[in-house]
C-alpha cells in the first residue's frame, strides 16, 4: 500500500507542475496588437459602368420560309386530247397572265355549240309563231263580236216581223241560227286566247332552256382554251402534247409571283412583350406601324422590306408559339425591274419585326445580370445585390425593365464569387458596351 503511494506521488508531481508553467506562460502572453482604425479591411477590385437611359428599339425576330402567297392549279375541265401547250410550259419558267398554256381538243365542244344554236333558233320560231297567232287571234276575236252585235240586230229584227206575220218562219229560223254560228265562232276566237298565254310562257322557257344549252357549250368550248390568270412561274407540268386528259385532272400548277409570304413563329411570351412595347393591345392583328426586315442569313446582303398580313387567331397548344404571317411585294422583281437577289419559293429567311424608336431605356450587359440579380457599386463603393427583370436580350445586351435601376448608378461588370453584401470594392469605372454602341438599341428576344 505505501509502495502504490509512494509510485503516484513520483507521477503526478512532475505532471502538475508543468500545468501550471503552461498557465502561466499563458496569462503572461500579451494580446495581438490592434489597428487603430479597428478590424482591418480588403477590398476587390471591380470594372463598373454608368448606366445611362438610352433609345430602344423594340424587334423580334423569327425564321421561316418563302412561299408564294396564292398557288394555281391548272385542272382541265372538259376532257379530250391535248392539241396543244405553250413553248414557254416549262418548271420554273416565268409567264404573264393570259398566256394560253394548252388548248384541248373542240371539234366535239364546236359541235354540241351548233347543235345548241340550232334547238334555240327552233324554239324561238315557233315562240314567233304563237305570238303571231295571239294577235291574229285577238284582231279575228274583234271581227266576231262586230258580225255577232250585227246578227243579234237582225235575228230580233226577224222575230218582230214573224210576228206582225210580215215575214216566214224559216227567215226567222235563218237568223237564229245565223246568230248560234256567230255566238259560237266568237267563243272559239276567246276561248283560244286564253290557252295561247300558257303556250307563250312554255315557249318562253323552251326559249331559255335553248339558250342556257348554248351558254353551256359555249363556256365548254372557252374551257378547251387554258389561260393563265395572273403572272406566274410555272412549279410543275403533268401532261404531254397528244395526251388525253380527263375532266377534274391536273395538267400543272403555278405559283403567283405579284407576292410572297412568309409564316415565322415567335414563341407567345415574347410576342406579349413585343406588343406591350409597341402599345397594341391585342385588338388589331396587323400590328400598326410595324417596319418588317427580311433577310436570309446564308447570304449577307440579301434583305427585302415587307409587311404584315396577318397573325394567327390563337396560340398553337403544343408549342405556345403565335404565328405572324409577313409578306413582300414582287419578290422576283418582275413589275419594277430586276432586283438583286430574289426572294424563292422555299428559302430560309430571318424575319425581324421592329417597332417605333421608344425613350431611353435602361440597358447593361447581359454577361452582369446573375441570375435576375445585378451587382451595383454604391456611392460608398461597398458592393450591392439590385433585383432586375430582362425584358429583352440581344447580342450581349439586355434591356431592364422600368424601376431596376436609376440613372447614374454603377453596374459591376465583373463576375465577384463569393458576392457578399456589403463588401468592399476598389471600383475602376470603365464605359460599358451599352454605351459605347451607336445610335439606338435593337433588342430583339426576350431572356430566358
Amino acid at each position: 500500500m505505501l509502495l502504490h503511494i509512494h509510485r503516484f506521488l513520483m507521477v503526478a508531481v512532475p505532471v502538475g507542475a508543468a500545468i501550471g508553467l503552461l498557465v502561466m506562460a499563458v496569462q503572461n502572453k500579451e494580446p495581438p496588437a490592434q489597428a487603430a482604425t479597428g478590424a482591418a479591411r480588403t477590398s476587390q477590385t471591380v470594372r463598373a459602368m454608368i448606366v445611362e437611359p438610352r433609345p430602344f428599339v423594340p424587334a423580334v425576330t423569327g425564321h421561316g420560309l418563302a412561299d408564294a402567297h396564292a398557288s394555281w392549279r391548272a385542272v382541265v375541265q372538259v376532257s379530250g386530247t391535248v392539241e396543244r401547250l405553250a413553248d414557254e410550259l416549262e418548271d420554273g419558267a416565268f409567264l404573264p397572265a393570259g398566256t394560253e398554256i394548252a388548248v384541248i381538243d373542240d371539234a366535239e365542244y364546236r359541235a354540241e355549240l351548233r347543235r345548241a344554236e340550232a334547238s334555240l333558233a327552233a324554239a324561238r320560231a315557233t315562240l314567233a309563231e304563237r305570238r303571231v297567232e295571239e294577235s291574229n287571234t285577238e284582231d279575228m276575236a274583234a271581227l266576231e263580236r262586230r258580225k255577232l252585235a250585227l246578227q243579234s240586230t237582225e235575228t230580233a229584227r226577224q222575230r218582230a216581223l214573224a210576228e206582225r206575220g210580215t215575214t216566214t218562219e224559216s227567215n226567222r229560223d235563218a237568223a237564229e241560227r245565223t246568230l248560234l254560228n256567230a255566238e259560237a265562232a266568237l267563243m272559239e276566237r276567246e276561248n283560244r286566247l286564253k290557252e295561247l298565254p300558257s303556250e307563250i310562257a312554255r315557249l318562253e322557257a323552251d326559249v331559255a332552256a335553248a339558250e342556257a344549252e348554248v351558254a353551256l357549250a359555249r363556256i365548254d368550248l372557252a374551257r378547251t382554251r387554258i389561260l393563265l390568270p395572273a403572272d406566274a412561274r410555272i412549279a410543275s407540268v403533268g401532261v404531254e402534247r397528244g395526251e388525253h386528259v380527263a375532266a377534274g385532272e391536273e395538267i400543272a400548277r403555278a405559283d403567283l409571283i405579284d407576292r410572297a409570304e412568309i409564316e415565322v413563329r415567335i414563341p407567345q411570351a415574347v410576342f406579349d412583350r413585343f406588343t406591350a412595347l409597341i402599345g397594341d393591345d391585342g385588338s388589331d392583328e396587323m400590328l400598326p406601324g410595324v417596319a418588317v426586315e427580311i433577310r436570309d442569313p446564308d447570304r449577307p446582303g440579301a434583305a427585302w422590306e415587307g409587311s404584315v398580313e396577318r397573325v394567327t387567331a390563337g396560340i398553337d397548344a403544343g408549342s405556345r408559339m403565335v404565328g405572324v404571317t409577313v409578306s413582300v411585294e414582287d419578290p422576283y422583281g418582275r413589275t419594277r425591274g430586276k432586283v438583286s437577289t430574289p426572294l424563292r419559293k422555299g428559302q430560309f429567311v430571318a424575319v425581324t419585326l421592329r417597332g417605333e424608336s421608344l425613350p431611353g431605356r435602361i440597358a447593361v450587359p447581359l454577361a452582369a445580370v446573375h441570375d435576375g440579380m445585378v451587382y451595383v457599386a454604391g456611392p460608398d463603393d461597398t458592393l450591392t445585390s439590385r433585383p432586375v427583370d430582362v425584358m429583352a436580350e440581344r447580342d450581349g445586351i439586355a434591356l431592364l425593365a422600368d424601376g431596376a435601376l436609376e440613372p447614374g448608378e454603377r453596374v459591376v461588370l465583373d463576375e465577384i464569387a463569393p458576392a457578399v453584401e456589403g463588401m468592399a470594392l476598389d471600383v475602376e469605372t470603365v464605359p460599358g458596351p451599352v454605351a459605347t454602341a451607336g445610335g439606338p438599341l435593337r433588342l430583339s428576344r426576350a431572356a430566358p
